[in-house]
């Protein structure tokens, strides 16, 4: 898209320097791909140059400048309403219309103002324009990002809906079932999957099923989300809707607690020892992860982090890899990684875990990935230490052997007084 921007806007200045003189269309064809990239200010600028020029701007001029401040890095919500706000007082000719106020809701959900987004509707029953099947769409969207309360208001919209004649669709239920995961109320969530199911022409897809899974993971329901996934997705006969790796990581993070990966490793690191962390990570939700991720390397939907962990021989060097996992992934993985080393029968010299690419700045000060952050925070949980090490081409955590000899000596004292 950056490219396609850079590429108009390189035609446009050809244009000038040939003395051709851009018109009205010109100029929105520049603003809508400028606003579908999110370069608000590039579309402001390029709306300045044609008021500059004597040109009364278009509706879809004013529409794709609203879709610039929804899709700004920092969506611009107040200034889409001042937008709107001109567009509305400008005449008949560049009266709003449908994709006005669904680029305005748009925006306010992006902008995390959903409130402004039932203002926006407000203003477009006011002004008899009609909502359609993607305007209630993105008011559900609206609702469900304020929690419980929203919950409520997408199920009232999606009323509404349905007694104005409009059937719902694919995006209508996952929409509605996002809200209810935000609600983390699991029943709503079945009550809504099953009416989709009933619904002829509806069925659902793979983002319906990741939406579910999502809503029992946060209702601590981890078990109904893997029954989900071995009724449901394995066999699916849409191929399409059957597990991929973004599946495997919502399961995890199912597993692993209600706010998944990174709200786990920040309990475990605030317990005050590393014996009450330990336990929390052999939860039954932990298990389950790890028997899941065995089952998922074997049916290929995950790279092992370490396939020779097995032949491993005396005083040789254990490699392991990251860089292929999810947080969630890398969570579950490390904890069968800390289970193998457990289990070997020989010494290891040292166990090289590789967590990233090269560092873009100096390697000795760049800062570190996140997934070298995690992994390093977890192994220490854990009660096992782990030295960053950064080259030019990688991102490793080292283990050396006197930290293994000493993490299994307490693991093995542990076991003998308990």
């Amino acid at each position: 898209m950056a490219q396609q921007v850079e590429g108009a806007m390189e035609i446009y200045k050809d244009m000038l320097k040939s003395d051709v003189s851009p018109d009205a269309q010109t100029f929105s064809a520049l603003m809508r791909c400028a606003g579908r990239a999110g370069r608000l200010q590039l579309a402001l600028a390029v709306f300045g140059e044609m008021k500059a020029a004597g040109m009364p701007p278009t509706r879809d001029v004013y529409n794709h400048l609203i879709v610039a401040c929804g899709s700004a890095p920092q969506p611009q919500v107040e200034r889409a309403f001042e937008i709107f706000y001109e567009m509305r007082d400008a005449g008949k000719n560049v009266s709003p219309n449908e994709t006005t106020f669904n680029s305005l809701i748009n925006a306010a959900c992006r902008g995390g103002l959903p409130s402004y987004a039932f203002d926006a509707f407000q203003i477009m029953k006011d002004m008899q324009v009609r909502a359609s099947l993607r305007t209630y769409n993105e008011l559900i969207h609206a609702a469900g990002l304020r929690g419980v309360i929203g919950m409520e208001s997408a199920f009232e919209v999606y009323d509404s809906m349905r007694l104005q004649g409009e059937r719902p669709d694919v995006v209508t239920f996952s929409t509605l079932i996002s809200a209810c995961a935000k609600a983390r109320d699991a029943h709503r969530a079945y009550q809504v999957f099953a009416e989709m199911q009933e619904s002829e022409g509806c069925a659902p897809n793979l983002v319906v099923f990741h939406t579910l899974l999502v809503c029992l993971g946060r209702c601590g329901r981890w078990q109904e989300a893997l029954q989900v996934y071995k009724d449901q997705m394995i066999d699916h006969e849409n191929y399409n809707c059957r597990p991929t790796r973004a599946t495997v990581s919502i399961l995890f993070d199912a597993c692993l607690g209600r706010d998944g990966a990174e709200s786990l490793l920040a309990s475990v690191a605030a317990q005050d020892s590393s014996f009450g962390a330990a336990m929390y990570l052999e939860s039954e939700g932990a298990k389950a992860a790890m028997q899941l991720y065995k089952e998922v390397v074997a049916a290929g939907l995950q790279e092992d982090i370490c396939p020779d962990i097995a032949s491993a021989e005396e005083n040789s060097t254990i490699r392991a890899d990251l860089t292929q996992h999810t947080q969630s992934g890398a969570i579950v993985a490390l904890l069968l990684l800390v289970e193998s080393l457990r289990a070997l029968p020989v010494g290891v010299k040292e166990v090289l875990i590789l967590t990233g690419g090269a560092v873009r700045t100096n390697p000795q000060s760049g800062r570190p990935s996140k997934m070298s952050i995690l992994a390093q925070a977890l192994l220490l949980t854990l009660g096992l230490k782990a030295t960053p090490l950064s080259t030019l081409s990688t991102q490793t955590l080292v283990v050396e052997n006197a930290c293994l000899d000493s993490w299994l000596n307490k693991k093995s004292d542990s076991v003998l007084n308990a």
